[in-house]
C-alpha cells in the first residue's frame, strides 16, 4: 500500500514543480511579450506633430514712381546777362551844337585855329562862322567861315572841310586838315563810347544814330 501512495506524491510533487516552473514561464513570456508590445507602441505611436510651416510674409507690390521733366524746375545758371545793345539816337540843335563846339575849344586854350561863335545846320551842309586864333595862324587875324559835310566812316562822325574864309576872302586848302581835325576831335570826344551808325542833317539840326559799345 505504500509503493502507490508513494507515486501518488511524486506524482503530485511533480504535477507542483511543473505548475510553478509553468507559472514562471508564463509570467516570464508576458513579461517579455509586454516589453516587446511596448516599444513597439512607442516606436509606431502618434507621430509627433511637426511644427507649423513659416511662410514669408507677403509683400506689398512695389508703387511705380512717375517722374515728370520740367525744364522750368531746373537752376537757372548763375552767369551774367548780356547787356542788349540797341540803336539809340541824339539830336543836336544849332544852339547845343554851339555851345559843345565852345567848351571843347576852351579845352583846347591858344591850340584851337578858329574861336567859333555860331554853328548852323542845314539839310547839305555845316556851317560855322567866328574868330581866327592869331597866335596860331601865323599872324593872321579876321573873321572866319566855313562850311563843311559830315559822314560815317568806320563809325565815326567825320568832317571834311569844303570852303573856309577869312574876312570874305578864300583861304588855301592848306589849312583845312588842322581845321577838319579840330573838328573830329570834338566829334571823338562827344560819342566816346558808341559806334556812329548813321547821320542826318535837317535845317536847324543834326540827328546822329549811335550804338553803344
Amino acid at each position: 500500500m505504500k509503493t502507490p501512495f508513494s507515486l501518488t506524491m511524486r506524482q503530485i510533487l511533480l504535477a507542483v514543480l511543473l505548475l510553478i516552473l509553468g507559472t514562471a514561464a508564463f509570467t516570464l513570456l508576458v513579461f517579455i511579450l509586454g516589453q516587446q508590445n511596448g516599444l513597439r507602441l512607442s516606436s509606431t505611436g502618434p507621430a509627433e506633430a511637426s511644427p507649423p510651416e513659416r511662410t514669408a510674409p507677403a509683400l506689398a507690390s512695389p508703387t511705380r514712381a512717375v517722374v515728370t521733366f520740367d525744364p522750368a524746375a531746373l537752376p537757372r545758371a548763375m552767369t551774367a546777362t548780356p547787356k542788349t545793345r540797341a540803336p539809340e539816337q541824339k539830336v543836336f540843335t544849332d544852339a547845343t551844337a554851339t555851345q559843345l563846339v565852345q567848351e571843347h575849344l576852351a579845352q583846347s586854350g591858344n591850340q584851337a585855329p578858329v574861336q567859333i561863335d555860331r554853328l548852323a545846320f542845314t539839310p547839305e551842309q555845316v556851317n560855322m562862322s567866328g574868330e581866327i586864333n592869331s597866335e596860331y595862324a601865323l599872324g593872321l587875324a579876321g573873321s572866319v567861315e566855313l562850311s563843311g559835310t559830315v559822314a560815317v566812316e568806320e563809325n565815326r562822325l567825320r568832317f571834311h572841310l569844303t570852303r573856309l574864309s577869312l574876312d570874305e576872302e578864300q583861304m588855301p586848302e592848306l589849312l583845312y586838315a588842322s581845321i577838319e581835325a579840330e573838328v573830329n576831335s570834338f566829334f571823338d570826344q562827344t560819342f566816346t563810347g558808341y559806334d556812329v551808325l548813321e547821320v542826318q542833317l535837317a535845317a536847324g539840326e543834326m540827328t546822329v544814330t549811335l550804338l553803344p559799345w
